[in-house]
């Protein structure tokens, strides 16, 4: 039954493909646009049978055609479509004459030799190389014999552009078992006078067919006196086996000093760990050259046994200095990171110490921040910026108490900016804002006044309600910096579950400064993402306009109505058009609105006239031309 059943599948998808291929074969038939009888080849390339053939040979002496055509021949089986490509071939000349040259080769075609034979002397270079790598891919003894005789014959200019189809040709010989014809082809190519290039490509081919004999024969080559014949035994090093690269490497030192600078690059490639200790041997030699690749191939290769050997090296100016520090930065092993920080911690010099911070940012090294931490006020700039910066990049949320302690004191300025950024990064995955807080408050001294009012600020920027009760308990302080630290904080609060209490204050506040940090605060927080719906973040706006004394802050209100997406917003920002020190601002918002092409269609009346006033005053560039082209959208 379950044979029946196959049989009846099988022949029910035999049906449906030639149904399909016939599809195919009537579009190529008719009068169809050229875009719809190229997909339909595309198709026959993986439907196509001996009933396409006619239908896609005259296709191969069509200019638009001929590609897709013969690509199609070329997968269709059977010796229909061979023919219909090799009776192309005198149809057609120059770039149809190459690619179906290509097609026979890659059907691997023996009838096809003689047709292709005759074309290595075409006029066209394309046509000759084509044909060449055709007869080198059917790599019969008749081909290769044709590609030998043209070689021969052949002016030294365009024996390249035979040479190719001939190595290939002599490779297939030898894998079908004509090896001592192989041999004799790829030495003779191997010769002084031949072009460089085949020369080079048979040299490397000679060393990968040699079999048990390649140990041997590659050193000989890697010890030539002549370059190219030593290039091309490097060239092989990289895909030798163990053993076979094992029996080089024992005899290596014996090589010239170029030739192990390039087995020392082979084995940097290789990265087998197992030759770690040559690589660390030939980092210490007196050959500069030797060294320098050593040094290159024992950072890919060693792990914490290439620190006593680079790290001096590294220490000393010199030309090998950047090439073991670079070494050092892609050691593997996770004991490098501790064994480096150890390092860092030991080194007196600055000029060194900055190398090693550099590096360990450069491995993600965040186990050494406490000692990067010692560092940060070293008096030497370079490494005191370096360090700075590498807590930024590597501090974790266990670090941050101990971050805290050293900001402590410490003046303000960019260092302790970015000490504080770091602390910042470095809790932006907790998720609690308590625990961000928790994190600062641990290396805070809470008994320490002083430092209550230097840290507050930084609490307001975590916010959550144990930084808030601090703050608030700040604000009911008579002394006047700790009530302003609280002011401070709460200015800096990340969202608006505080907005009262800015409005308040921007009301009360004890001086002016303050109640203007206050206001601007108030408007800042009103547009954040959160709880307040728009209606209530524009109500906030409007009551910041009636509070403000000052065009800042009236400017800044109006722009920052363009990020409350609705048509109260708009209305609201394009009623300041007119009022000369706010139409800037005004402007910036309602291109920000009209941005968003449901609100701008939902009011495109009001939006035509707002932009078109939005054009005629704004001074700034980027906003005229964003106005223009919301302009045009609505059909003006």
């Amino acid at each position: 039954m379950f044979r029946m059943i196959t049989t009846a599948m099988l022949f029910l998808l035999a049906t449906v493909t030639f149904a399909q291929e016939a599809k195919w074969i009537e579009v190529l038939q008719s009068d169809a646009p050229v875009s719809a009888k190229a997909a339909a080849c595309r198709e026959l390339r993986l439907e196509g049978t001996d009933k396409s053939v006619a239908a896609l040979a005259p296709l191969l002496i069509d200019a638009s055609l001929s590609h897709e055509a013969r690509m199609a021949l070329e997968s269709i089986p059977g010796d229909q479509a061979m023919a219909a490509l090799r009776d192309a071939v005198d149809q057609t000349e120059g770039v149809l004459r190459a690619g179906i040259l290509d097609s026979l080769g890659e059907r691997r075609d023996p009838q096809a030799v003689l047709i292709i034979a005759p074309r290595l002397s075409d006029r066209d270079p394309y046509v000759v190389i084509a044909a060449s790598l055709a007869l080198g891919k059917i790599g019969s003894q008749e081909a290769v014999g044709h590609l030998e005789q043209a070689y021969q014959q052949a002016a030294v200019e365009r024996r390249s552009m035979i040479g190719d189809g001939l190595l290939e040709g002599a490779i297939r010989l030898h894998r079908t078992g004509d090896e001592d014809q192989a041999a004799e082809i790829l030495q003779r190519l191997a010769l002084a006078d031949q072009p460089a290039r085949i020369r080079s490509a048979a040299l490397v081919a000679q060393l990968q067919i040699a079999g048990d004999q390649s140990p041997e024969k590659i050193l000989e080559s890697l010890a030539d006196q002549d370059a190219l014949v030593r290039n091309a035994a490097a060239t092989t090093l990289p895909y030798l086996s163990q053993n076979t690269m094992q029996m080089i490497v024992a005899h290596h030192q014996r090589l010239p000093v170029a030739s192990q600078a390039l087995l020392l690059s082979a084995l940097r490639l290789r990265g087998d760990r197992t030759f770690a200790s040559v690589a660390l041997t030939a980092a210490t030699s007196e050959d500069p050259g030797i060294a320098q690749a050593g040094i290159a191939a024992s950072g890919a290769l060693a792990g914490s046994e290439a620190l006593p050997i680079l790290l001096p090296i590294a220490s000393v100016d010199g030309p090998l200095s950047d090439a073991a520090w670079r070494a050092i930065e892609i050691l593997r092993g996770a004991e490098i990171e501790a064994d480096l920080t150890q390092t860092l911690a030991d080194q007196q010099q600055a000029e060194h110490q900055t190398r090693l911070v550099r590096i360990l940012v450069a491995r993600q090294a965040w186990t050494s921040v406490p000692i990067l931490l010692d560092l940060v006020e070293h008096d030497n700039d370079p490494l005191r910026s370096a360090s700075t910066d590498a807590i930024f990049q590597l501090a974790q949320p266990e670090h941050v108490p101990a971050i805290v302690r050293v900001m402590h004191g410490m003046d303000r300025g960019v260092q302790r900016e970015v000490l504080e950024k770091a602390v910042m990064r470095a809790l932006e995955h907790v998720l609690e804002s308590d625990q961000r807080a928790e994190a600062v408050i641990e290396g805070i001294d809470l008994n320490d006044p002083s430092q209550q009012i230097e840290f507050l600020p930084l609490l307001g920027r975590i916010g959550g309600s144990r930084a808030l009760h601090l703050v608030q308990a700040a604000m009911q302080s008579s002394d006047g910096q700790m009530y302003e630290a609280g002011i401070r904080a709460l200015a800096n609060w990340p969202d608006a579950s505080v907005i009262q209490q800015l409005a308040d204050l921007a009301q009360t506040a004890r001086q002016d400064h303050q109640r203007i940090w206050a206001l601007r605060a108030m408007i800042r927080v009103s547009v954040l993402p959160g709880d307040l719906p728009d209606d209530h973040q524009l109500q906030w706006l409007r009551q910041a306009m009636e509070m403000a004394t000052r065009d800042d802050e009236r400017s800044l209100a109006v722009q920052r109505a363009g990020a409350i997406r609705t048509r109260a917003a708009f209305e609201f920002a394009a009623s300041y058009l007119d009022q000369p020190k706010l139409a800037q601002d005004a402007s910036r918002a309602i291109v920000e609105l009209a941005h968003h092409q449901a609100l701008r269609d939902a009011d495109r009346d009001g939006f035509t006239t707002a932009l078109k006033q939005v054009i005629a005053v704004t001074s700034d560039n980027e906003v005229r031309q964003r106005a223009l082209r919301y302009l045009e959208s609505l059909g003006h």
